[in-house]
């Protein structure tokens, strides 16, 4: 209960959309050995985490595992954001349609700035490809979004 009361607010909706923004913004100006480097961490936990599910002490981190992990990064970013976006927009007062199409233009522009953004960071570039991703990300943050209000709103 507490926590629908939290995001009932317009203006700390707002503020969570604006941090997470701040967020990428941060995740996306580390130069590419430091991104690199997080990235490998996360393939080594995966592995680890993997070798105590199977009891096969020989995994090792194959092919290109910090590769998917960078991409279900981008996706998991956008899925937040658009996630805050749209709860943001109900908020404000907008019906479910104009809350979809605003937060689905919003995830792509800001995934748009932030791949240019990237092309300004040592070692880093920005594709068109991680835009697709992201939106795909934020695509799914709404979907999500839509179920859990919908059932929020039969229980009521």
């Amino acid at each position: 209960m507490y926590l629908n009361k939290f995001f009932n607010n317009k203006l700390i909706a707002w503020t969570l959309v604006i941090l997470w923004c701040i967020c990428i913004f941060a995740f996306s100006s580390d130069n590419a050995e430091k991104s690199s480097a997080k990235s490998k961490a996360v393939a080594q936990k995966v592995v680890e985490v993997a070798k105590t599910i199977s009891s096969n002490n020989k995994l090792t981190i194959k092919g290109n595992l910090e590769h998917y992990i960078r991409k279900l990064a981008h996706m998991s970013e956008y899925f937040i954001l658009a996630f805050l976006v749209c709860n943001a927009l109900k908020y404000t007062g907008l019906r479910v349609q104009g809350q979809i199409i605003y937060s689905i233009l919003f995830v792509l522009i800001y995934a748009s700035l932030d791949e240019y953004h990237q092309t300004f960071v040592p070692g880093r570039d920005g594709k068109p490809f991680d835009v697709f991703i992201d939106s795909f990300g934020g695509i799914l943050g709404i979907c999500a979004y839509r179920i859990i209000t919908r059932f929020k709103e039969r229980r009521t």
